[in-house]
């Protein structure tokens, strides 16, 4: 079995997100480094992990990135899959499927590909 290795680079130099929802000085500031090095970045695949504690925000955590996301995604972006985390198994929508899924969960991963 033969492993093909892909050379996929990050659109941002943040490889985690807790420091973005961390109530520390820096966290507003780390976000609008990310924004801005997506933005100018383009890439042709986003994937939004939307999963409480791979975000872990607290209750004064500044949420920028949530809402520029949202809006960014929306205008710039379709999205071709879900993965939708559910109690007792997990549903995969691809393609035409996902751009109309509604998820069930709370937790749910969506992949998108710039338009």
């Amino acid at each position: 079995m033969s492993m093909e290795t892909v050379d996929r680079r990050s659109a941002s130099g943040y490889i985690y997100s807790y420091g973005f929802m961390e109530e520390q000085k820096f966290a507003s500031q780390m976000q609008q480094d990310a924004i801005h090095a997506i933005e100018e970045a383009r890439p042709e695949y986003i994937v939004n992990v939307n999963v409480f504690f791979s975000w872990f925000p607290r209750p004064k955590s500044d949420r920028t990135i949530f809402e520029w996301a949202r809006k960014y995604l929306q205008d710039q972006y379709e999205r071709v899959g879900v993965i939708d985390f559910l109690q007792q198994q997990a549903e995969f929508r691809w393609d035409d499927a996902a751009g109309t899924y509604q998820p069930h969960s709370p937790n749910y991963v969506e992949v998108f590909r710039h338009k």
